[in-house]
């Protein structure tokens, strides 16, 4: 199966998610502290690797099969999500 987008405009938007991610992760740390040890953050690390990991499985760039589900406005809310808890960490 293809991607649902070309390649290099969709590292792009993941790349402007993830920075937007983190500045409101960092810019937030004045206002309120995510009561969680710092190992937490790795693992919630650990599990956006996995998750995109299936989704490039799911797009073709592995030769075994998968079925991860995720779109590209799906991607986008990861990539958002990871810089939440990048910034956190």
């Amino acid at each position: 199966p293809a991607l649902d987008s070309p390649p290099a405009p969709s590292y792009a938007v993941y790349q402007v998610c993830y920075q937007v991610g983190v500045l409101i992760s960092r810019s937030s740390l004045l206002l309120f502290r995510v009561p969680l040890p710092p190992w937490a953050f790795a693992i919630m690390q650990a599990c956006n690797a996995a998750v995109l990991a299936l989704r490039a499985v799911r797009a073709g760039w592995f030769p075994w099969p998968a079925r991860a589900g995720l779109d590209f406005a799906g991607v986008v809310v990861l990539a958002v999500w990871e810089g939440l808890v990048g910034g956190a960490a």
